[in-house]
């Protein structure tokens, strides 16, 4: 399920479905039903122009961001612990020494802030393959090893509640900061209800917000958000896949953890 779960998705994101609609218009041509190949071409092209503008970001991005921005340190509830949700940086491997962060390596960053802060005393990453490089990572940052829990089996957003629960549930943690990007943390909630898991969202990663806010600065001509941006796409994809789940829980076909 797993697999198909990740084979699917592929095909229902937005680079996934333009790959098909090009196979499409080849496949076309090369029959010889020129007005099929020229109408997918088309389709495609339009297709992967709406896509990859910034401003498709704003609209979708900024919906999911909306009902979770930034909070002040001081605003944030203490609890018994943070748990930070994987996919923000790879261990070191090989011969690399440090751990490579990614994008979303904000998560790691906003954990270590709100325990220095003495929001929780305790950490747990939750997120097959990265804990060893989290924990590298939030020792630099200050944070000891004692304090530190590695859930090493979850391979996505469902596994990872369902683990974490059944951890937290092991070392008598009640409620816990759940810290994860803001586009991910409506999905990522929602997992939790159904699962029965109390936790207090802590979202961090605010790329839309960040974006939207240096374009609110910026005096020049708002065309160039709906020109295309690889930037943009990269992120529309990763958004899409969130409104592909959280459809798929209405739909309840969703994996329950």
């Amino acid at each position: 399920m797993f697999f198909l779960t990740k084979f699917l998705g592929f095909f229902t994101s937005p680079f996934g479905i333009g790959i098909l609609l090009l196979s499409a218009a080849l496949v076309s041509g090369w029959r010889g039903v020129n007005w099929w190949g020229r109408a997918f071409t088309l389709l495609c092209l339009a297709w992967f122009l709406f896509w990859s503008a910034p401003q498709t970001m704003l609209w979708l991005g900024g919906a999911l961001e909306r009902d979770y921005p930034p909070v002040a340190l001081a605003d944030v509830k203490p609890a018994d612990a943070i748990v930070i949700l994987g996919g923000s940086m790879s261990s070191p491997v090989g011969k690399m020494v440090y751990p490579e962060l990614y994008g979303a390596a904000d998560r790691v960053w906003h954990a270590a802030r709100l325990y220095k802060a003495g929001k929780a005393p305790l950490i747990i990453f939750t997120g097959v393959g990265e804990g060893s490089g989290a924990k590298q990572f939030l020792r630099d940052l200050g944070v000891p090893s004692k304090d530190f829990i590695w859930e090493d089996k979850s391979r996505n957003t469902v596994e990872n509640i369902k683990f974490t629960k059944a951890l937290c549930e092991e070392k008598k943690i009640k409620k816990a900061l759940l810290v994860t990007s803001a586009f991910h943390m409506r999905r990522t909630m929602r997992t939790c209800e159904l699962a029965g898991f109390d936790a207090i969202p802590a979202a961090t990663d605010h790329e839309v917000l960040c974006f939207q806010e240096w374009s609110n600065a910026d005096t020049g001509s708002r065309i160039k958000f709906f020109l295309p941006s690889i930037g943009a796409f990269t992120l529309n994809n990763v958004i899409a896949k969130e409104y592909v789940g959280l459809w798929a829980m209405k739909l309840k076909i969703h994996g329950r953890p």
